[in-house]
């Protein structure tokens, strides 16, 4: 019924902005920080931008899977790979 599906979407609409606010204050910007520090003066604004490419491809490519792969192996298999693939790059 419509009253019970309420309390769900006012806790999505609550918690999903204060997600995003407390990741902007936290570990949200430490890439972009740490990108202009990591890379020497002559090739730091290169580096950057390649940096900066790098990530929004990879986000693109999380954002453009996420619900097929959730239609196919389900959000726990979405997941789980998701992790094993960070556990492989770190």
């Amino acid at each position: 019924s419509a009253s019970s599906v309420e309390p769900i979407r006012t806790v999505a609409l609550v918690t999903i902005p204060a997600y995003t606010l407390l990741f902007s204050l936290g570990a949200g910007p430490v890439p972009w920080l740490l990108y202009n520090e990591v890379f020497p003066t002559r090739i730091r604004a290169r580096a950057t931008g390649v940096c900066t490419a790098i990530n929004y491809a990879a986000n693109t490519v999380v954002g453009a899977s996420f619900l097929p792969m959730v239609s196919s192996i389900g959000l726990k298999g979405t997941y789980a790979l998701y992790a094993v693939l960070c556990f492989v790059g770190f």
